[in-house]
Parts: C-alpha cells; sequence; structure tokens
C-alpha cells in the first residue's frame, strides 16, 4: 500500500511539473536547425548546378585547345552558345556572365567561400584560381595535362601522356570537389596553403556566383567563326566553324581567301591543311584548269594563252576537294581561280625528271564534275526524309528534288548516323530491304552530259563490297550494269567507270540484307 502511495504522490509530482515546463525554445532551436539543414542542402544543390556550369566550360576549353573542330554554333537568348565539336560533343558556354545568386547558408567553418576557375597554361597543364582569376595554382599542388587525347574523360594512365578532363562537384558538407575519372571518384580540391576550398558560404553572404571562364564569346556566322576572350586575358581567339574547322586551303602561311589569279599557264602550290583526313581528292575543275594533289600539296595550272579567254568567261570559277575526316565527316573545300592574261616568266630551272604520276585531269576542256554531298545537303536543308519510317510511308513512290541545278528522284533517307566514337556524321541512308520492301535508291533525271565516273564514298565504319549495290547506266536505249572497282572487296570508296555513248543518266540502288550509308556521290562527265 506504501509502495503505490508512493508511486501516486510520484506522478501527481511530475504532472505538475508538466503542466508548468515552457518547452518552446527547445522546439525553436529544433525548427531552426531544421531550417539550417533544408537551407545547406538547397545551397549545395545549387553549387552542383553552377559546377555543371563550370563542367561544361572546362570540357568546351579543352576542346578548343586540343584543336577539336567546332562544326556547329548555336546562340541563346541570354548570350551564351551550345558549341558542337566534331568528336560529336557538345558543350553550353557562359558569355562572360556571373550565374544568379543562390540561397542563404548556414553559418560555416572560417574563412571565405569561393568558386573554382580553371584554365590551361602555356605548357599543357590545369591551373585553378580562387579568387576570380587573379592568382593561379595547380590543383591540388599536381600537374594534370589538359592536351593529348580529348573527350568528356581521358582514360586513366601515365600523367601527362593524355588529356584528363576536371569534373568539378560540392561534397555532403559543402567543399569543393574533383574528379578526374569521369565522376567514379572525387577528392576535395585544396588550396595553397593545404586547407579544403569550402563552397558554401557564412549564413547571410549569399552564394558566391560562377563566373565564366570565357571573358567574352561571339559568333560570325558571316565570317563562320566564333571569338574567344578567355578570362583574365585580352587576345582574341578567333575559331573557324563548320567546313574550315575541318580543312582549309593555305597559299604559304596564310588562309586562301578570295579569287586567286594566275598568269596564263602558270602553275602554283597551295598546302590542304586538314590534320584527322582520311581522304583527300579532287573532285572538280574547270575548263582548261590542271589540278593534281601529291599527298597535302595542290599543284594548279591555268590554261595556256590560246585557252584563257574561253576558261575565263565567267571570271572567275571553282576548284574543288573532296576531304573526308577520320570520324567519316566531310566537308569540300572549293577556291576560286581566274587568268589575268599575263604570259608567267619561263622557269629558269625547270625539272628534267617527268613526273611518273598521270594527270587525271587533262584538262581537256570537256571534263566537269557534279558533287553530291550529304554534309552540304543538311547544311543546305534539303527535304528529304530523316529516318526509316518515313521512307516506309513512301511505299513505291519517289522524293523529287533539285540540287544545284540537278533534278534528282529519291527513296532513301538524309539522316545523320553515329561512329564508334561517338560522332554523328550526315549520310544518304540506303535502308535493306527487310527495312523498305520497295528498295531504296537515287537517280537523276536531269541528264549530265556522258557520265565518264561515279565515285561513291561510305562512311568508316560501313564499308561493303561493291556488289552489294547496283548501279545502273542507259546505253542507246539499253539499261546496264556498271560495277564497282571493288566489287568482291570492302571498301569506303566505290568506283563505277561508265561506257562512252550513256545519256548521262544513272540509278544507284540497295537491293542488299545489308544498309549502306553514303557520304558523297561525285559524277565526272563530258558534255
Amino acid at each position: 500500500m506504501k509502495r503505490l502511495l508512493y508511486f501516486l504522490a510520484a506522478a501527481c509530482l511530475w504532472t505538475g511539473c508538466s503542466e508548468g515546463y515552457d518547452d518552446s525554445a527547445i522546439k525553436d532551436d529544433i525548427n531552426d536547425l531544421k531550417d539550417k539543414v533544408t537551407s545547406l542542402e538547397q545551397q549545395i544543390a545549387s553549387l552542383k548546378q553552377e559546377a555543371q556550369k563550370i563542367n561544361s566550360d572546362i570540357a568546351a576549353m579543352q576542346s578548343i585547345a586540343n584543336g577539336v573542330a567546332i562544326t556547329k554554333v548555336t546562340e541563346h537568348a541570354d548570350g551564351g552558345y551550345t558549341v558542337t565539336f566534331s568528336n560529336g560533343k557538345s558543350y553550353t558556354i557562359a558569355n562572360g556572365q556571373k550565374g544568379d545568386q543562390g540561397p542563404q547558408g548556414p553559418q560555416g567553418p572560417e574563412g571565405p567561400a569561393s568558386t573554382p576557375m580553371m584554365r590551361i597554361d602555356a605548357e599543357g597543364y590545369w591551373q585553378v584560381s580562387y579568387d576570380g582569376g587573379t592568382t593561379w595554382e595547380y590543383p591540388n599542388g599536381e600537374k594534370v595535362s589538359a592536351l593529348g587525347q580529348t573527350g568528356e574523360t581521358g582514360d586513366q594512365g601515365a600523367q601527362g601522356a593524355q588529356g584528363y578532363t576536371p569534373m568539378l562537384s560540392v561534397d555532403a558538407d559543402g567543399y569543393w570537389t574533383v574528379s578526374y575519372d569521369g565522376g567514379k571518384s572525387y577528392e576535395r580540391l585544396k588550396d595553397a596553403a593545404g586547407n579544403d576550398v569550402k563552397a558554401v558560404v557564412a549564413e547571410g553572404a549569399g552564394n558566391v556566383s560562377y563566373k565564366s571562364v570565357f571573358e567574352s564569346v561571339s559568333y560570325s556566322a558571316e565570317n563562320s567563326t566564333l571569338q574567344v576572350v578567355l578570362a583574365g586575358t585580352t587576345e582574341v581567339l578567333e575559331i573557324p566553324v563548320g567546313g574550315a574547322a575541318l580543312a582549309q586551303l593555305y597559299a604559304g602561311e596564310n588562309p586562301v581567301e578570295g579569287v586567286q589569279s594566275f598568269a596564263a599557264g602558270e602553275t602554283k602550290s597551295y598546302t590542304v591543311k586538314a590534320p584527322t583526313a582520311d581522304l583527300v581528292k579532287v573532285i572538280g575543275t574547270p575548263d582548261g584548269w590542271k589540278a593534281v594533289l601529291k599527298e597535302m600539296t595542290l599543284e594548279v595550272t591555268a590554261p595556256a594563252a590560246e585557252a584563257a579567254t574561253r576558261a575565263t568567261a565567267d571570271s572567275a570559277t571553282d576548284l574543288s576537294l573532296l576531304v573526308v575526316m577520320k570520324n567519316g565527316l566531310a566537308t569540300v573545300l572549293r577556291m576560286q581561280v581566274t587568268v589575268d592574261g599575263t604570259t608567267p616568266d619561263p622557269d629558269p630551272t625547270p625539272d628534267p625528271t617527268p613526273d611518273p604520276t598521270p594527270d587525271p585531269n587533262p584538262g581537256t576542256g570537256e571534263s566537269k564534275s557534279y558533287s553530291l554531298i550529304a554534309a552540304e545537303a543538311i547544311e543546305g536543308g534539303l527535304g528529304l526524309p530523316g529516318g526509316t519510317s518515313a521512307v516506309v510511308d513512301m511505299g513505291d513512290t519517289f522524293s523529287t528534288w533539285t540540287w544545284n541545278s540537278v533534278g534528282f528522284e529519291s527513296r532513301c533517307s538524309l539522316t545523320t548516323t553515329g561512329q564508334a566514337d561517338g560522332t554523328k556524321v550526315p549520310v544518304f541512308y540506303f535502308y535493306k530491304t527487310s527495312k523498305v520492301a520497295a528498295g531504296t535508291l537515287i537517280r537523276n533525271t536531269t541528264p549530265l552530259g556522258e557520265i565518264q565516273k561515279i565515285t561513291v564514298t561510305l562512311v568508316d565504319n560501313g564499308a561493303k563490297k561493291g556488289n552489294l549495290f547496283s548501279m545502273i547506266e542507259t546505253v542507246n536505249g539499253t539499261t546496264q550494269t556498271v560495277l564497282s572497282s571493288n566489287d568482291n572487296e570492302s571498301s569506303c570508296e566505290h568506283v563505277y567507270t561508265f561506257t562512252a555513248g550513256n545519256d548521262g543518266k544513272f540509278v544507284f540502288s540497295n537491293p542488299s540484307d545489308q544498309d549502306c550509308k553514303v557520304l558523297s556521290f561525285v559524277i565526272e562527265y563530258k558534255q
């Protein structure tokens, strides 16, 4: 009984105490702690978004430093740009702008927070700045190579042998981290004193906003150049965009610009600069002109004096070269040439050794060339179907279109195909018969005089035997098959030599059970 009384008394005592106890301060502290945790999480999430901007700028800067060709530039309303490179990668870069200020964060450790800026030094190593570009140091005191193998990330290997792409992030405690293996592992960034670098700022200060590594970026569609000024510098880098980024013709040390003037019968040499070219060939010369390509040197000879008047009736005409890169991208280099009517000085020391290489363009005044390049057709907005289903839906009908004054009918796709390195390459896609029962083909409706030969170039990872395809000519009203030079061999180039007296029309089709991806058709003919 005493024990029961003691228990009731204790219960009454506890009840009396609890009724008078004020726990609002503890609740406020708990709620404040929850708010700070939420704010920290929001701030870290915001900083990770800023890190994505930094990573995009870093990857773009590395691609530019490694000389990766820029194939396309798209401007955004906010002044930034999406830059597409020839390796298939695209990056959105800021135009010297700072990001919006993020949410306020909780009180952090002593010392200011900062947002890293990255650059590549003169020796090709990454450097980082934590004070807006005033001072620079190597990340965590280590020299990490930026040049060499490009891509979003480099394969792990010996330092300096290839390029690595840093990826920045923020850890759960609000510190900047860096990865050199594509985001598989991260370590904290440290300043020159060996201290971890904070990303989260003190309460009430607001987030540190990101300043682009590009001080300014502008694109000139007229000149096809991207003008870039890196943060902390004043030097303007002019980077070619599109075909000029893949290949260029040089006269000495300078890119070829404008009309090239020749004396009658004069020969000049030009250099083709295309570091990743897999195929370079002359595909067109004006009447009376000769063009011989020896390795990457192009020798151009103007017509003799008696032919100059006829050859320059249009004042300036185009000499054309097809350049196919190792990743499958293709471009056409064109140079305008004219004869000024003078006679060149005789060569005081002529070469007594004749050139054993036959001239593929003898300059008879009759041979002409016509090129149909998938990359140019896409860029020019040629409205052909872009996929299998659209071609299937055509049934046995054709797309009718004109390109450079020549009429065509086709049942094929104009699209892009992925290469092993991730590149998207423009192609005329001739689907196999199991996909398109009516068959895929292309034929010209405008005669081209007498066709001499047609060269069909396929993408590198789509090398096929010539006997998979069909090329048809018509001679004296009779249709007949033209065999490829590589009829029984897998090749990316198939040359079809036509019979004299043909009517100037062709039909190329794919009756096989394998897809065919064509970069270009180059047609040589006589009028």
